[in-house]
């Protein structure tokens, strides 16, 4: 896999010896790549820090050229516990 594209946009402040909660769920799937959407908030106050996304291209080695998603990769990705 390569990194596509990468956005981040900071929200607030983040101090040390905070704890940071980072969330990360895939979505948006195409034929070759998906989306990593985060995140990150204090855990202490729930205040924003940072969200963004990194886009995800699956590559095949031999022909240097994106290739679809393998099944077992979304399989394992459908197998993951959804949290509300």
């Amino acid at each position: 896999i390569v990194v596509g594209d990468l956005v981040a946009q900071y929200k607030s402040e983040g101090f040390h010896g905070e704890t940071m909660r980072v969330r990360m769920v895939p979505r948006d799937f195409s034929r070759c790549g998906f989306d990593l959407v985060y995140g990150m908030a204090c855990l202490e106050t729930g205040r924003e820090v940072a969200r963004g996304k990194i886009g995800i291209v699956f590559i095949d080695r031999a022909s240097r050229k994106p290739t679809p998603v393998p099944p077992t990769f979304l399989a394992q990705i459908a197998a993951l516990p959804h949290s509300a």
